[in-house]
């Protein structure tokens, strides 16, 4: 494992946040503390918060490490005093349940996300953007071939199939970017794998092709679901009623 070399690249990828218009003013993420988190200065450079909005997030990701668009993003949200990583967004939503975590994070890629939004546990805190490490098409050594043993990849990227121009035996699921990543290397050649540039340059895979070099995504934060309480102020909604 090469963890100061993934840290290196992990800085390379630090987005650049930058305010969005005032028409999209009711995105924005709150700055104000919650739960009685003290408010310090920010947790890193381009942080979007003074400080963190939470005790312990949960999401996908590889414990201790910064492999998946995920943990990336988390970390470097600040939304967070620290950020445990998952085998799945499902797992993570368990910590959530059980108290272990008090925040969990979904990209509104996941194409399972209506789950989570519909659960009655769940209520969605902030809404933000920031770009994700580039979605890269890789091998274990050289370009990809025509056909194709196994072809790897997270349910999320699964629209970006079409366009590989590519045929393959097996069409095969990961949890994560992390995971594809590992599959691949065990995986009969010719195989493939669509991953992100951090997971791939730490298996130290071949990047035949960049499919989305700076992709925006929208991430939501959930906790858990409150009761309501009476004597708050009312929202802008049960106001106008």
């Amino acid at each position: 494992m090469h963890t100061p070399a993934l840290a290196s690249t992990a800085r390379a990828h630090t987005p650049q946040h930058r305010p969005p218009p005032a028409a999209n003013a009711a995105l924005r993420p709150t700055n104000a503390p919650v739960g009685g988190l003290p408010s310090s200065g920010p947790p890193y450079p381009g942080a979007l918060y003074p400080g963190p909005l939470h005790r312990r997030l949960a999401t996908l990701g590889d414990e201790g490490a910064e492999l998946t668009c995920s943990m990336h993003v988390a970390r470097r949200w600040g939304g967070a005093r620290e950020t445990v990583g998952c085998a799945s967004f499902e797992a993570a939503r368990e910590l959530l349940r059980t108290g272990q975590a008090d925040a969990l994070l979904v990209p509104a890629a996941y194409p399972r996300l209506n789950t989570f939004i519909m659960d009655a546990a769940l209520r969605a805190s902030q809404v933000f953007i920031m770009p994700i490490p580039a979605l890269v098409l890789g091998t274990r050594a050289g370009p990809a071939a025509p056909r194709l043993q196994q072809l790897i990849h997270h349910a999320a990227v699964a629209p970006l199939l079409p366009e590989l121009g590519l045929s393959w035996e097996q069409a095969r699921q990961a949890g994560s970017n992390a995971e594809a990543c590992r599959l691949l290397l065990a995986a009969p050649q010719p195989s493939a794998c669509i991953t992100n540039a951090l997971c791939a340059a730490h298996f130290g895979l071949n990047v035949v092709r960049e499919l989305r070099p700076n992709l925006a995504m929208p991430w939501i934060c959930f906790v858990p679901q409150q009761p309501v309480d009476a004597h708050s102020t009312p929202g802008p909604t049960e106001a106008g009623a």
